[in-house]
């Protein structure tokens, strides 16, 4: 699967505007012309997720009752895939949300993995040296794409957070019983061993990715559980009226050059870890995904030194599309299809 063109219509800066792209295709231009909402146009088609906002309300254009985002991919023949959002016309009671292949409408759970993608921006450094939250995005991000068990067991436990928070409060302030409180325990425990799961196998295959690419750095990465003795922690709970347990306290360790990432990686070593990582997304969407995913780097120079840049771009499979912006030409670039923005 390959993109072929892309259509923004009020989507940020843009009022209108097509670009084109061949198998490498760069986006040059100062800050503020709009590369990274190229960007982000793509990973929203793709996952139907924005790595800047969670908000598709800050996507439309000021003024504008809503955007639409249009791109042909070709296979054996064009596909036609579109996003809109908002208002389909004025004084409509409420925003849409749709997402069309060929003019038919698409249910995004069974969708996603059609246009797999992987995107890299300089906020990548904090997957190594950030918070907690930040890795487990970053895991959760893999797995939503190509495994639909994972997905179901997510939703669901975001439910099931929110219901148990409930009546935590509730008997905290003794108008709920502990008794009611045991159903909705049963279903955490099930939901985190299988998340648990399903993210320990995802690091496995990236352990076994860095260790063959253990040309520059040795990396390494381990799951870490968060509390896992539910009836021990249950006053805690009910005293904070918040859920102590579950896949959603937990982390993993990177371990770069046999020390704990998060503390002692220089920030260029944090910058090539996080590179690895996302060659191993990369290489886990292919062989989990129907096609190749689409490669999405935003900003390529700004947080990465010509040596990190030239060794991303190094170990990119020559088969995978890749959609870069940079404020500046690049020798780097030499033979990419060129476009600019002003």
């Amino acid at each position: 699967m390959q993109l072929k063109t892309l259509v923004l219509e009020n989507f940020r800066p843009f009022v209108k505007e097509k670009f084109e792209f061949n198998h490498r295709s760069v986006l040059l231009g100062g800050n503020g012309t709009g590369k990274s909402s190229v960007i982000e146009a793509l990973r929203l088609l793709s996952v139907g997720k924005s790595f800047r906002t969670s908000r598709f309300d800050e996507c439309i254009s000021l003024s504008e009752a809503f955007f639409r985002l249009h791109a042909t991919l070709v296979n054996d023949s064009d596909k036609s895939l579109e996003l809109f959002y908002g208002m389909p016309f004025p004084d409509y009671p409420e925003k849409e949300r749709r997402l069309t292949l060929d003019g038919k409408e698409q249910n995004y759970l069974e969708y996603l993995g059609f246009f797999p993608s992987v995107v890299f921006t300089p906020n990548d450094i904090e997957i190594v040296l950030g918070s907690p939250q930040e890795r487990r995005h970053y895991l959760d991000a893999v797995l939503w794409q190509v495994d639909a068990e994972f997905r179901q067991s997510s939703l669901k436990l975001s439910k099931t957070l929110r219901e148990r928070s409930t009546i935590l409060f509730m008997i905290k302030i003794n108008r709920a019983s502990h008794e009611e409180l045991k159903p909705w325990n049963e279903i955490l425990t099930e939901l985190t061993v299988d998340i648990r799961a399903k993210r320990k196998k995802y690091l496995d295959f990236l352990n076994n990715f860095l260790v063959s690419a253990e040309d520059r750095l040795k990396v390494k990465t381990t799951y870490v559980e968060g509390e896992n003795d539910l009836l021990k922690i249950e006053k805690d709970e009910i005293r904070l009226s918040q859920n102590l347990y579950g896949p959603h306290r937990d982390d993993f360790e990177i371990v770069v050059n046999s020390r704990s990432g998060r503390r002692f990686a220089s920030r260029g070593q944090a910058r090539t870890a996080a590179v690895l990582l996302k060659m191993a997304e990369a290489d886990y969407l292919e062989s989990h995904a129907p096609t190749k995913p689409l490669i999405l780097l935003d900003d390529l120079f700004s947080e990465l030194d010509e040596t990190n840049s030239q060794y991303l771009l190094d170990k990119l499979n020559k088969d995978y599309q890749v959609v870069a912006t940079a404020t500046h030409d690049n020798p780097q670039l030499k033979g990419w299809y060129h476009q600019e923005l002003k």
